[in-house]
């Protein structure tokens, strides 16, 4: 085989696509503080489509936005961490997620459709210390606390792929 991609696979994957965004609005939901139950939701994506990533675009309220995790499960169950807890985020200047994207290439060559589960998880409570500078002013150790649970207030879901094509 020669080193030219063969016409005949890449033809038969179907054209590249991106679904119109799946959207949870208005979810309102207490991310509870300092708790691995954290707060999950759903979102069902019904067409057979074969993944190439999965974007997410996550609106979230928490004052220490270094303690969240946040996960997505695809229907065949396959985990994929979208931001790790401890993550340098500066608390003065992040006070949640609005609408920020997320992109995952975990689920790779999975079928898409089913059940789509968002977790987001508050990893951490009481007093954080940070060392934190603001232009010229001299480094500064800051204490903050958190014992409040955050909200998850909104997501949506869009696939990244092409249409399975039946095997014939």
């Amino acid at each position: 085989m020669s080193g030219a991609a063969d016409h005949l696979i890449a033809a038969s994957l179907g054209e590249y696509r991106i679904s119109d965004s799946l959207s949870r609005t208005e979810l309102n939901a207490a991310i509870p503080d300092a708790s691995l139950e954290g707060v999950s939701d759903v979102q069902r994506f019904d067409s057979d489509w074969i993944i190439e990533g999965v974007q997410i675009n996550l609106t979230a309220e928490h004052k220490r936005l270094a303690d969240l995790a946040v996960e997505l499960i695809s229907p065949s169950g396959t985990r994929s961490v979208l931001m790790t807890p401890y993550n340098g985020f500066v608390p003065i200047r992040n006070s949640g997620y609005t609408n920020t994207p997320m992109l995952s290439n975990a689920f790779y060559g999975e079928n898409a459709r089913g059940n789509w589960t968002l977790k987001v998880i508050d990893v951490n409570s009481g007093e954080q210390g940070y060392i934190y500078r603001e232009g010229t002013v001299n480094l500064e150790e800051k204490l903050l606390e958190n014992e409040a649970n955050g909200v998850l207030k909104s997501w949506s879901l869009r696939i990244h792929g092409h249409q399975a094509v039946s095997a014939s």
